[in-house]
């Protein structure tokens, strides 16, 4: 097998103290309330601002207390099992060579810090997530994507998932969790300890030993410190499905003994704890399917243990490509393993971590496969699931053959998919803006999603007036497109721009045609510009070499950029190439390299989370998720306009800027009379300032 709302928050209120939790559930309005739970005495529980949904939320709450840590169904026998299955994890517990008592203690030590939990929904429902294809790496992360495959399935998802695999970089990935948050999910981590893809043992540079002995201690620290400052709730998956072998932390991999497992595990928890990052849902990750069927690689043999675990879950694939000469559906699978499940726990929620199957496979039917596995989902027994995620992805097989993983894989496979995804056990999503915020310092976050843009501010550019201030920036605009230049800010300038980026779509302008010379990095690109001065710009250099350098410099202000919060980036002077500044300006290189390096710029923002709105032309290529051009009172729509009709049919973002205009609300009705009422427009006032409705 392959690689892989409702939220929580609970306070501690000291030892043996829990607070219970809050509840957010999005139908048709959101209800908020949160409650005191004190020495696990139910009567105590205190709600807040219920409305007319108190009794009914207060069941759903009693109810979920009962359920939600129940895998399997609850009987008289499973009760008994489970008091025998405790009594030999606790033993289990106790040979371990790891203390578990450092949970309990960290809980103690932080005991005044809120927590952010994700449990299970009450009611019978089931969080609907997905891995939404970020590329054969697993980390090609971006905004649109969540919302393409949301589009493509006709709903929204809970979490979607992306591997940070370490041999690529343990930093905090701060922008690609900002990407799924914009996009209104939730991240779900997945901890990847490798350098490569390769099946098999052969890949130990972050080996579990090396793990519990503290070898990336300090850049796990620093990851969790990261988190703890971001503050928004985050879900963990560490070293998927070790009980396989494929992957390097495997127990094979490491002398059939799956206490290295569990030893890694908790000593990455313990980090986290200890450096107070109580935003964390961790999650253990099995296969279920695995054929190394022993008794020491059972998944019950690699759990951490309940104090260190929040969900438990498993991989269940079909057939991965048309070459697999076997057929077995997720309903055979959970019934053939399904105690092998229950007997991981009774006490954590259940999620279906990946499921998939691919086309073409002559033993069966894909569509068939799907009806199984969401009827099984569905009927909750003998497992009973609280998330599914699906593994949206055509990947390439070790022998160069496809699994056609994809939900559109043929209009069959995504009308059988879609169909299901409707049906409403699987919850409505709580958008991530909705969720509620923990008591950690989180200034930087987005309280609320742009669905809409409906005006535009602009700090880093005007024609003849002065450009929006960001204290006017800060007072009036409200899900705007506020564009700003954030490499023409003092420190205290760039303060302000979590502020803004909370109520709004922020846009970070930089030039990619030339060097300017009033930026810091001019002195390392005036070497690849003309020498003579644009005309029409005094200090800046049209660039007439695209080297390796050049690009380099542009991804190290993209990456600023999404460190600063950027949602777009925009790419001005896209256009410096064309016919007449190539003859004027005796310049080198063609159009065609103009396109193409800012094709690499715009698929390394993607990489970063940001979406590129392209300037003056975005050479008709949909790779650009918007397009601004700029307009004169004495030359309007002088650009070729089927690339912003273009624009604007795909639901992208399109804005016209017009200077010198007399007329403002004139002007603008004559350009949406071409591009209709989704084009953005912006007026600077002839004699005066940009101006505002």
């Amino acid at each position: 097998m392959k690689k892989l709302g409702i939220f929580i928050i609970i306070i501690l209120l000291g030892v043996g103290g829990y607070v219970l939790f809050g509840k957010n559930q999005k139908h048709e309005q959101v209800n908020n309330f949160s409650g005191e739970f004190i020495q696990g005495n139910k009567e105590n529980v205190q709600y807040e601002d219920l409305g007319e949904n108190q009794n009914g939320m207060q069941e759903g709450v009693e109810e979920q207390n009962i359920e939600h840590g129940n895998i399997g169904e609850q009987n008289e026998g499973q009760n008994n099992e489970q008091e025998n299955s405790q009594d030999s994890q606790n033993q289990e517990n106790r040979d371990d060579t790891q203390d578990t008592n450092t949970a309990q203690e960290d809980v103690e030590q932080n005991q005044s810090t809120s927590v952010v939990k994700l449990l299970a929904p009450g009611g019978g429902k089931i969080y609907f997530s997905a891995f939404p294809d970020f590329g054969g790496t697993e980390d090609n992360v971006s905004t649109q994507k969540v919302r393409d495959f949301e589009k493509l399935i006709g709903r929204d998802i809970f979490w979607a998932a992306f591997s940070q695999n370490w041999g690529r970089g343990m930093e905090y990935p701060k922008s690609k969790i900002n990407a799924i948050y914009r996009a209104g999910a939730v991240p779900l981590v997945r901890f990847m300890p490798r350098t490569n893809f390769t099946e098999g043992c052969s890949d130990q540079s972050f080996s579990l030993e090396k793990i519990s002995a503290g070898n990336f201690d300090e850049a796990l620290r620093a990851w969790a410190r990261a988190a703890k400052q971001d503050g928004r709730m985050l879900l963990i998956d560490f070293a998927v499905e070790a009980n396989g072998n494929w992957f390097p932390w495997s127990g094979v991999c490491h002398g059939n003994n799956p206490q290295t497992y569990k030893n890694a595990y908790r000593h990455i928890i313990d980090i986290f704890r200890e450096e107070g990052a109580n935003n964390i849902t961790w999650f253990f990750h099995f296969e279920i399917n695995t054929t190394l069927n022993k008794a020491w690689n059972f998944p019950k043999a690699y759990y951490p243990g309940d104090e260190y675990i929040d969900w438990v879950g498993f991989s269940a694939y079909g057939p991965q490509n048309e070459g697999e000469d076997y057929w077995e559906t997720l309903s055979e699978m959970i019934t053939q393993h399904s105690q092998e499940v229950k007997a991981v726990t009774h006490n954590k929620p259940l999620a279906l971590m990946e499921f998939a199957v691919t086309d073409k496979n002559p033993n069966g039917s894909k569509v068939e496969w799907l009806k199984d596995a969401f009827e099984t989902i569905l009927k909750a027994t003998p497992l009973r699931f609280s998330a599914i995620n699906y593994w949206h992805e055509n990947w390439e097989e070790e022998d160069g053959v496809y699994a056609l993983l994809r939900v559109d894989s043929s209009p069959e496979a995504l009308a059988t998919f879609k169909s299901y995804a409707k049906n409403p056990k699987f919850l409505p999503v709580v958008k991530a803006t909705n969720v509620q915020e923990s008591e950690t310092e989180n200034n930087n976050k987005k309280q609320t999603e742009n669905t809409k843009i409906s005006c535009v501010y602009n700090q880093a550019y005007t024609e003849n007036g002065e450009a929006d201030s960001l204290d006017d920036i800060l007072q009036h605009a409200r899900g705007c497109y506020v564009l700003v230049d954030p490499f023409d800010m003092t420190a205290s300038q760039l303060q302000k721009l979590p502020a803004i980026a909370k109520q709004n779509t922020l846009s970070c302008y930089m030039s990619i045609g030339t060097a300017e010379e009033w930026r810091d990095d001019f002195t390392s690109l005036k070497d690849f510009a003309i020498d003579d001065q644009w005309d029409e710009w005094e200090g800046e250099y049209f660039l007439n070499e695209l080297s390796d350098e050049v690009v380099n410099i542009m991804k190290a202000r993209i990456t600023k950029m999404a460190n600063d919060g950027c949602e777009f980036v925009e790419f001005d002077n896209m256009d410096w190439a064309d016919e007449n500044n190539i003859e004027t300006y005796h310049l080198d290189i063609i159009r065609e390299d103009s396109h193409n390096y800012a094709r690499k710029l715009c698929t390394f923002a993607h990489t970063k989370g940001l979406q590129c709105m392209a300037k003056s032309t975005n050479f008709d290529d949909a790779i650009f998720d918007g397009l601004t051009v700029e307009s004169y009172s004495n030359n309007k729509n002088w650009w070729a306009d089927n690339e912003l009709k273009g624009v604007l049919w795909r639901g992208d973002v399109g804005l016209v800027v017009h200077y010198d205009e007399q007329n403002c609300e004139s002007a603008e009705q004559y350009y949406k009379s071409i591009y209709g009422d989704k084009l953005l427009f912006l007026c600077e006032k002839k004699g005066g300032n940009y101006v505002h409705n």
